[in-house]
């Protein structure tokens, strides 16, 4: 990845191959940190929304060789970045699918929704009694996904309305 040249549109496919490379591999906290600085200095390499938000995805809801916890702010502010970029995507919604929630699982807007409510309860759960409710910077960004009026929002949206009531118990003012 590093040695990619600035304009990867001369080699489209090697940015899915290399965020599903990424995604199910079982890295180490260092190579969380090398890919999160890589991906935060390169944002080039975040145009393929889908997977770069399939990354972060699963990578912070795993038991094992997940996003340190140390990493999770870094982890959110790459995400946002997709999340914009999301936002521009073409993407049109599946007419023939009748399944709201799958659908949304398998989009960028549905993944990344997912991946900050993930960091959500992560935070959540290390404040222990100290949690006074979701983080400005992600109550920020939950606002982007609960008003946006692209797919990617649309498809957070389904998200978000499936996990209310964890919502609604991690900030009720929210």
């Amino acid at each position: 990845a590093k040695a990619l040249p600035h304009r990867t549109t001369t080699i489209p496919d090697v940015l899915p191959h290399l965020f599903w490379g990424w995604r199910d591999a079982e890295l180490t906290d260092q190579q969380w940190h090398n890919l999160l600085n890589l991906l935060f200095r390169k944002p080039e390499l975040l145009k393929c929304d889908r997977d770069a938000a399939g990354l972060l995805e699963n990578g912070i809801r795993r038991d094992k060789n997940r996003i340190p916890e140390s990493l999770i702010t870094l982890a959110e502010n790459i995400g946002t970045r997709i999340w914009r970029i999301s936002e521009k995507n073409t993407e049109t919604p599946c007419k023939d699918s009748t399944d709201w929630l799958a659908s949304s699982i398998n989009a960028s807007g549905g993944k990344l929704a997912e991946f900050f409510m993930t960091a959500i309860s992560i935070r959540r759960k290390s404040a222990g009694t100290k949690w006074k409710g979701i983080p400005v910077t992600l109550r920020s960004q939950l606002d982007h996904i609960a008003s946006s009026r692209s797919y990617a929002g649309e498809m957070g949206r389904i998200l978000l309305a499936s996990q209310l009531h964890f919502l609604y118990s991690t900030d009720p003012r929210w």
